[in-house]
């Protein structure tokens, strides 16, 4: 490709999309490395406050991406199975690669036998895979209701076809259904992770809406950043309000993915990108972290427990601890998968 193609290409990019995904894998990023401070100090402590305060103005993270997909997915004419077929691939090489990966570095460095179908049965049944990869086990659900969605908006007409995907899909979480009331009586396994996957329709929906209609709508990005700043705010008082008084103690109790806080915030975040879009200038260096993103968001956890195992003193370092980690672990995981996706086999699951 010559060098003004390149630029050409890069002109026709969505910047503020692009910066989004930085701005979202930075937040799922900082979530993680601020988790194990916010678990692990005294509740009320001015340590455990920061780490509150910055876990939750990071919780968006996953709301973005699929707002991200919305906008990208949705509102285009093509077929039903065109559909499934193109992006199933896409998410299944990543899904198989990367639950093999950590299902193997557990057991690895648990001294346990490194392949057992079963472990890795229960564990994407109990958990939606390891803790960060449940994302992907629900978009790859969430993908199904797509096409759905999509003939709505652009009035498409469903063939004999379509219904019968629709009616394909709708047995499908029948069979969820039952497998969730057996798991917990049979086995005492909690089984709901798949429902998330409703409120991921909807959140990418909300995307296309956004992406499509920012620019009718009267509302200035200023405010909508304060009111994010706000609402991020009460959801940090609420943490400590809920540790408190009822003794829970999980940084994702009050503000979860796809809950109404949640919801809220990362419209607003959304639009605001949106709003202020077209002053948004090319960079090279966003698209680039823009490109890994995927990757990141796959890869980061091993690079916070591996640079935890490696520098132990980082947890005796009480706050100071986030933010080395988060530059240890976002300038490695940048790196490896930007040299990763330089090789054409990698590209697949990154």
């Amino acid at each position: 490709m010559s060098a003004a193609m390149r630029e050409e290409n890069m002109n026709m990019r969505l910047f503020w999309i692009d910066a989004v995904r930085v701005f979202a894998i930075l937040s799922v990023i900082g979530i993680h490395v601020s988790a194990p401070v916010f678990k692990h100090t005294e509740v009320g402590a001015a340590t455990w406050w920061i780490a509150d305060f910055i876990n939750s103005f990071s919780r968006f993270g996953v709301p973005l991406f699929l707002m991200i997909s919305g906008s990208l997915l949705l509102g285009k004419e093509y077929d039903t199975l065109d559909f499934y077929k193109k992006r199933a691939l896409r998410l299944l090489f990543p899904l198989v690669f990367w639950t093999a990966f950590y299902h193997l570095g557990i057991n690895f460095l648990n001294g346990r036998e490194l392949f057992r179908l079963k472990d890795i049965f229960f564990l994407i049944i109990n958990k939606g895979g390891f803790y960060h990869l449940w994302y992907l086990y629900v978009f790859s659900l969430a993908m199904l209701f797509v096409p759905f969605v999509n003939m709505i908006i652009i009035g498409k007409k469903a063939t004999s076809r379509d219904y019968y995907v629709l009616i394909a899909i709708i047995v499908i979480f029948s069979i969820l259904l039952q497998s969730t009331l057996i798991l917990q009586v049979v086995k005492n396994i909690k089984f709901n992770w798949y429902i998330s996957s409703m409120t991921f329709v909807g959140l990418m929906l909300v995307g296309y809406i956004i992406s499509k209609k920012y620019d009718t709508i009267n509302f200035n990005s200023k405010v909508a950043i304060i009111i994010v700043l706000l609402l991020s705010l009460i959801g940090a008082i609420l943490n400590y309000t809920v540790a408190v008084k009822l003794n829970i103690h999980k940084d994702n109790f009050v503000i979860i993915a796809g809950g109404p806080l949640s919801l809220i915030i990362s419209s607003f975040i959304f639009y605001a990108f949106a709003k202020v879009g077209g002053h948004l200038r090319p960079s090279k260096l966003l698209s680039s972290i823009a490109d890994t993103s995927f990757g990141v968001y796959l890869l980061h956890p091993a690079i916070i427990f591996l640079s935890l195992k490696a520098f132990p003193v980082l947890k005796s370092l009480g706050i100071i601890e986030i933010p080395i980690l988060f530059c240890i672990t976002f300038t490695i995981s940048h790196c490896t998968i930007y040299c990763m996706r330089r090789i054409t086999i990698f590209r697949y699951i990154t």
